[in-house]
């Protein structure tokens, strides 16, 4: 093992700046889960902070199969959080999905009690 930290890719729907869903996605990484992931040793990765040169879904496929665990965040229905999530189950990474049943429900292939 290297000195990088192993890392938790999180899978969350990303707006554009300023938007509720940006701000939404930022809370929850800065507020809630990158201080539990830090404490346990592991760095929060998110696509949008993938600041290499190239081919962007290239890159967070790597950054996931790579991940030693993946936080999925199920709340909004994303076309990109759902390719996301089936590349992790694709690698068979250990996944932590939550979402706001509140919100509506969460299609059955994508749910914890499906």
């Amino acid at each position: 093992m290297g000195s990088e930290p192993d890392t938790c890719f999180v899978i969350t729907p990303i707006g554009q700046p300023g938007e509720d869903r940006n701000r939404r996605a930022e809370r929850l990484c800065e507020w809630i889960l990158r201080p539990e992931l830090e404490a346990a040793g592991l760095a929060l990765v998110r696509g949008d902070e993938i600041a290499e040169p190239g081919n962007v879904p290239v890159h967070i496929v790597q950054a996931i199969v790579e991940a030693r665990v993946v936080v999925a965040d199920l709340i909004d229905e994303n076309g990109n959080v759902y390719y996301e999530l089936g590349v992790a189950e694709a690698f068979h990474k250990p996944l932590v999905r939550f979402g706001d049943p509140s919100a509506g429900p969460i299609p059955f292939d994508n749910s914890w009690n499906g």
